[in-house]
C-alpha cells in the first residue's frame, strides 16, 4: 500500500502527477512546419504559441520530432496525440482539429477554458480587484520598448532603421512584446538586436529610430512627458 504522501501524487489512472508533461499545440519551434507570411502574422502566431488554448497535458514526452512537426498526416502531432494519450481534453482538441491548428483555434480554446475555470473557481462573494497602474511608476530608467508601444507611440510592425553610420543598411521590424526582427532571426529587443549588430553593448535606445520617424530615445522622453501630466 502507498503512502498517504505518495496516494497523494497519484490520480485514479495510476499516473504520477508531477510526471506530466505540458505541451505547446503550436510548438514554441513553428517556423520549419508552421510557417505564415509576413512579419505581422508572425507576430500574432508568436503571441499564440503560449496562451492557455494552446498548452496541454500529455502523459509522456512527445519525440521532438513529432512535438516540433506538422499538425496534419498520418505522422502528425494531432495523429499522435489521437494514438497515445489518454486525456478527455485531448481527444476533444483532436476532433476538432481535422483541418489544422491555428491561431482562431487556439483563441476559441482559450476562451471555452477561461469559462471552465471561472465557473468551477468563481470569485467570491464581496472580493474587489485591485488595478495597479504600470505607467504612474516609469521612469526613464525603467522604461521599457513594450511601455513606448503601450503608450500608442510606435505600432508593432514598425521599421526601424539604425543611425549610426557604421551601419548604414541595417534594418529590422518592433515585434509585439518589445521584440524585434532583425535579418531573418527574432531576438528579444532591439538592445539585442543591436548588441548582435555592434559585436558588444551600448544604449540602443539612440541606436535605433523609426523609419522616417524620430529615434527610440525620442519616444520614449514622449511617453514619460505625457505621464507628467
Amino acid at each position: 500500500m502507498p503512502s498517504s504522501a505518495s496516494a497523494r501524487s497519484i490520480d485514479v489512472c495510476g499516473y504520477h502527477r508531477d510526471k506530466h508533461q505540458v505541451e505547446h499545440l503550436l510548438p514554441r519551434s513553428w517556423r520549419s512546419h508552421w510557417p505564415v507570411g509576413g512579419a505581422a502574422a508572425e507576430t500574432d502566431r508568436d503571441e499564440h504559441v503560449h496562451r492557455l488554448g494552446n498548452l496541454t497535458l500529455i502523459t509522456g514526452s512527445l519525440n521532438a520530432s513529432v512535438s516540433n512537426g506538422a499538425w496534419l498526416g498520418e505522422n502528425g502531432k494531432r495523429a499522435a496525440l489521437h494514438r497515445h494519450d489518454v486525456f478527455l481534453m485531448n481527444r476533444a482538441i483532436v476532433d476538432s482539429s481535422e483541418e489544422g491548428w491555428d491561431e482562431e483555434r487556439i483563441d476559441q480554446r482559450t476562451e471555452i477554458l477561461t469559462e471552465s475555470f471561472l465557473t468551477t473557481w468563481p470569485v467570491p462573494v464581496g472580493h474587489e480587484g485591485k488595478t495597479v497602474d504600470r505607467f504612474s511608476r516609469l521612469s526613464k530608467a525603467t522604461a521599457s520598448y513594450v511601455d513606448v508601444i503601450a503608450a500608442g507611440l510606435v505600432d508593432v510592425g514598425a521599421a526601424l532603421v539604425c543611425t549610426d553610420n557604421r551601419w548604414p543598411d541595417a534594418r529590422g521590424t518592433l515585434l509585439a512584446g518589445g521584440r524585434m526582427q532583425y535579418n531573418g532571426e527574432t531576438y528579444k529587443s532591439p538592445a539585442a538586436a543591436a548588441r548582435e549588430i555592434r559585436g558588444g553593448s551600448g544604449n540602443a535606445w539612440y541606436f535605433w529610430r523609426v523609419e522616417n520617424g524620430p529615434m527610440l530615445h525620442e519616444l520614449r522622453a514622449d511617453m514619460l512627458r505625457m505621464l507628467d501630466h
